[in-house]
């Protein structure tokens, strides 16, 4: 259980791409006048180059090294002037990339940002809504996002300290996730 003292410095949303973990997140953020950090954004802007092209450039192997280093920074933050851009506040939501469960190093990391929430949505929906042409470097079509949710699933339900489930409107699931995240305090 993660106590109210380590829950006011974030929240770490982790789950599926096309889960909602940005777009809820920024919308919860901005009802709760709490910072927001997206991680794969850090990631970019640190790199100078967009996601895509670290994983032409350096694998999947490079990026997740970029990924935890990016974490490991976010983690140490503790005052609101050494946060990255848009995460200024005290309190902050962090959207994490989808994979960010592929290092198990990452668990202690979210953790010490506060308690993790798994952003649950179902796959179908994901894949409806995806775009497989946009150039996410994982997700080809949806035989690769369902391989990906196999291979991921039981990760997010283990890390998560609790499960939100996407489904609704946009704005009902981040009122609904505002509330969650409100909850913790």
């Amino acid at each position: 259980m993660i106590s109210r003292k380590e829950a006011a410095k974030g929240f770490a949303l982790i789950g599926m791409p096309g889960s909602g973990k940005t777009t809820l997140g920024r919308l919860a953020a901005q009802r709760l006048a709490y910072g927001f950090a997206d991680l794969d954004e850090w990631i970019a802007r640190d790199a100078n180059m967009a996601i895509p092209e670290i994983f032409r450039r350096e694998g999947e192997p490079g990026f997740r090294e970029r990924e935890t280093a990016a974490l490991t920074a976010l983690a140490a933050l503790t005052a609101p002037d050494a946060a990255p851009a848009g995460c200024g506040s005290p309190k902050r939501v962090i959207s994490t990339g989808g994979g960010i469960v592929a290092k198990r190093a990452n668990l202690d990391l979210l953790h010490a940002l506060g308690p993790i929430i798994y952003i649950k949505r179902d796959i179908g929906d994901i894949a409806a809504s995806v775009d497989f042409a946009a150039g996410r470097p994982l997700l080809a079509d949806r035989e690769a996002l369902a391989a990906l949710f196999e291979a991921r699933k039981n990760l997010y339900e283990t890390w998560a300290d609790t499960v939100f489930v996407n489904d609704g409107s946009e704005e009902d699931a981040a009122a609904r996730l505002a509330e969650t995240i409100a909850a913790w305090n």
